[in-house]
C-alpha cells in the first residue's frame, strides 16, 4: 500500500487497500473553497509554503490533492473562508 493510502482510515477503505470514498479536488476547486479567484493561487501557495499538503495524484491535466489535508492546513493557516 501506498504512502497517501496508509493514512487513510481504514473505514475509507476497501479490501486490498483500494479508497471506497476520498474527497479529491484540483487547483480550482481548491481555490473556489478557499475564496481565491484563481487556481493559480495553489500552486503559490505550495511553492511558498513548504508545509502545504502534497497532491496525492498528478494526473496528466492536473494535480489532485485530498481535501481533508487542503482543510486542515488552511485551518490552521486561517486560509479557511
Amino acid at each position: 500500500m501506498n504512502n497517501y493510502l496508509s493514512r487513510i482510515p481504514s473505514k475509507d477503505r476497501a479490501h486490498g487497500g483500494k479508497v471506497i470514498c476520498a474527497v479529491v479536488y484540483g487547483a480550482n476547486e481548491i481555490a473556489e473553497r478557499l475564496g481565491l479567484s484563481h487556481a493559480q493561487s495553489i500552486h503559490t501557495l505550495r511553492k511558498r509554503h513548504a508545509d502545504f499538503p502534497a497532491p496525492v495524484a498528478n494526473l496528466k491535466t492536473a494535480l489532485i490533492w485530498d481535501w481533508r489535508e487542503i482543510e486542515k492546513w488552511a485551518t490552521k493557516t486561517g486560509r479557511l473562508k
